[in-house]
C-alpha cells in the first residue's frame, strides 16, 4: 500500500542524512597510517528520481570507515564511498547551516556532501587516532531544467500540446489534473537545434499562495527560458465552486499568479497558444477573442516582434499583448508576449507554425546569453 501511495505523488524534495566514514587507526611506532574514511557524494543522472530516495525506509547514507593499519597492509585502505544518484537540476542545501551548497545542472556532475575523516597520522594527534567523518542533514530539491515551460489551467491541453510538439507520451484525458508530475519532451530542428519542453502540473487560482500544487509548480517555471501559455478557447472552470473564466480572463489570472510569485517571471519572453481552435466554430470564437482584446484593453504597443498566424486578422487588434515604451503601467500585469498562435493540438493544426515561433525565440535568447 505504501508503494501505491508514493506512485500517486510527485516528489520534488526530500531530506536525507549523510555521514562520511571515520578514519582508521594509525600506529606511531611503526609509522603506519590509518585509511581515510569514505565520502558521501551525489551524482546527476538522467532517469534518476527523488521518488526512489523518498520511498526508502532508511534515508541515511553512510560511507565506510577507513581501515586500521595492519601488518598485512601496513597503511589502512580508504573506506568505501557512498554514491547517491539524483536527477539533473537538483538543488542541494545543507539544513544545518541553511546554505545552498550546489546545483547539479549537468549530467554526471558530482558533489561531495559529507567528507570522510582523516586516517590516523601525525596530523590527527599524538596517538594517531582516525578522525570522525562529516555529518550533515541535506535537502535535495528538484528544479526542472527545460527551455520551454507549458503554463495553463488544468485541462487546457498542455499534455496534448507536448505530445504534438515533441512526440512525448504524457497521460492525456478529458479531466482536470491529468498531469501530477512534470513530463519532458524534445523538439529536434533541421538545423540541429534542440529545445526541451516541460509539461508541468496545471495551475489553479491561488497557486502563488501555494494553493494546489502551488509553489511546486512555480519553482520549476523559474528555470525555463520561454513561457508557453496554453489557453482553452472555450474558457475554463475548475469546478462549481469557481467562476467560469473566459480565455482573456484566463490569461490575466495566469499572469497574476506568475507576478505574485515572482515579478521577474512575468517579464520572461512568452508565447500564447490559443488551443482547441477547431472548425468554423473555433475560428469564430478566436475572432471574437481578438475583437474583445481590442475592445477591452487600450494599450499603445510596438509591433516589430509580433506575428499572428491568421491572415484574416489585423495586427492592430492584438496590441494588448505587446511591449510598450514604458508609458503604460498596466502592461506590468500582462505576459511579455512575442507571438500569439491559434492551434488545435488534438488535430495537429498550427503546430508546425508554433514550432517555428519557439525556434525563433529560443535562438534569440541563446544568442543574447552567449
Amino acid at each position: 500500500m505504501a508503494v501505491t501511495k508514493w506512485k500517486r505523488q510527485f516528489v520534488d524534495r526530500v531530506r536525507i542524512f549523510c555521514r562520511g566514514g571515520g578514519g582508521g587507526q594509525g600506529k606511531p611506532r611503526s609509522g603506519a597510517m590509518g585509511g581515510d574514511g569514505g565520502e558521501v557524494y551525489v551524482v546527476a543522472k538522467d532517469g534518476a528520481a527523488l521518488f526512489d530516495i523518498a520511498q526508502r525506509k532508511d534515508r541515511r547514507f553512510i560511507a565506510g570507515n577507513g581501515e586500521n593499519c595492519s601488518r598485512q597492509a601496513f597503511n589502512g585502505h580508504k573506506g568505501k564511498d557512498c554514491r547517491i544518484a539524483i536527477p539533473t537540476g537538483t538543488l542541494i542545501t545543507c539544513l544545518d547551516s541553511k546554505k545552498v551548497l550546489v546545483s547539479l545542472d549537468k549530467v554526471d556532475s558530482t558533489f561531495t556532501v559529507a567528507k570522510g575523516g582523516m586516517g590516523g597520522c601525525p596530523q590527527t594527534g599524538p596517538k594517531w587516532c582516525g578522525l570522525k567523518g562529516q555529518k550533515r542533514m541535506i535537502s535535495l530539491e528538484l528544479k526542472l531544467i527545460a527551455d520551454v515551460g507549458l503554463i495553463g489551467f488544468p485541462n487546457a491541453g498542455k499534455s496534448t500540446t507536448l505530445r504534438a510538439l515533441t512526440g512525448a507520451k504524457p497521460k492525456v484525458a478529458n479531466y482536470s489534473f491529468t498531469t501530477i508530475r512534470p513530463h519532458l519532451g524534445t523538439v529536434f530542428y533541421p538545423d540541429y537545434v534542440k529545445v526541451r519542453i516541460a509539461d508541468l502540473p496545471g495551475l489553479i487560482e491561488g497557486a502563488s499562495q501555494n494553493v494546489g500544487m502551488g509553489h511546486k509548480f512555480l519553482k520549476h517555471v523559474e528555470r525555463t527560458k520561454l513561457l508557453l501559455f496554453i489557453i482553452d478557447i472555450n474558457g475554463f472552470q475548475l469546478s462549481e465552486k469557481f467562476s467560469f473564466r473566459t480565455p482573456l480572463e484566463t490569461i490575466s489570472l495566469l499572469a497574476q499568479e506568475l507576478k505574485s510569485y515572482s515579478h521577474e517571471l512575468l517579464k520572461r519572453p512568452s508565447i500564447i497558444a490559443i488551443n482547441k481552435v477547431e472548425g468554423r466554430q473555433g475560428q469564430r470564437k478566436f475572432d471574437e477573442l481578438i475583437s474583445k482584446m481590442d475592445a477591452d484593453l487600450s494599450m499603445d504597443i510596438q509591433f516589430q516582434n509580433f506575428t499572428l498566424n491568421v491572415k484574416s486578422m489585423q495586427k492592430e487588434l492584438l496590441r494588448s499583448f505587446m511591449l510598450t515604451n514604458g508609458n503604460n503601467n498596466s502592461n506590468d500585469n500582462w505576459p511579455n508576449c512575442m507571438h500569439l498562435c491559434p492551434i488545435s493540438a488534438k488535430h495537429l493544426e498550427g503546430i508546425e507554425e508554433l514550432k517555428v515561433k519557439i525556434h525563433q525565440v529560443i535562438t534569440d535568447i541563446r544568442a543574447n546569453q552567449s
